[in-house]
């Protein structure tokens, strides 16, 4: 789950997204896309992949108290968009700019996980926001459509390695 700094309603994110409301506007806590978290005045955003569709969980997320961006007129959608994943980038982008991360990318065939394991041990006072591991454990369309994006958006203030 995460935040993003100045969208409190679901009127501030259908308003920054573009997006068309169909209910009530409502305090939001959070935003996540996975479903099975999902707590009361959560948004979820419904995304899809070659073995899933998050829009299938839309039900199981109103009916706990949460609401839901989607593409679709689903007839429990909260905020309707042109696309989620696009929203999705566009409230990631605003996060970035406002909480203005350092960025640590481990990549490679080998490796990784060690990497990571002694980083959060060697060095506990560091907060990384943001580690990119096991791409291919992400959907590679995902994958695909943030690597291209996620380069655009954090520009030259942020080292890439």
């Amino acid at each position: 789950m995460f935040s993003v700094k100045g969208l409190n309603s679901l009127k501030d994110v259908s308003k920054f997204l573009d997006g068309q409301m169909f209910v009530g506007d409502h305090e939001i806590n959070g935003i996540s896309f996975d479903s099975r978290h999902i707590k009361k005045n959560e948004l979820f955003i419904p995304l899809k992949g070659d073995n899933f569709d998050g829009n299938n969980y839309i039900d199981e997320v109103v009916s706990k108290g949460g609401f839901a961006l989607s593409d679709r007129k689903e007839k429990k959608c909260s905020i309707l968009v042109e696309n989620v994943y696009e929203s999705l980038l566009k409230l990631a982008q605003k996060n970035l700019e406002e909480i203005r991360p350092k960025i640590v990318f481990i990549t490679g065939s080998h490796g990784k996980t060690t990497i990571k394991d002694m980083l959060k041990f060697i060095i506990p006072a560091v907060i990384f926001f943001l580690i990119v591991l096991f791409w291919e454990k992400i959907n590679e369309k995902i994958y695909q459509k943030f690597k291209v994006k996620i380069i655009d958006i954090i520009d030259k203030r942020f080292p890439i390695f």
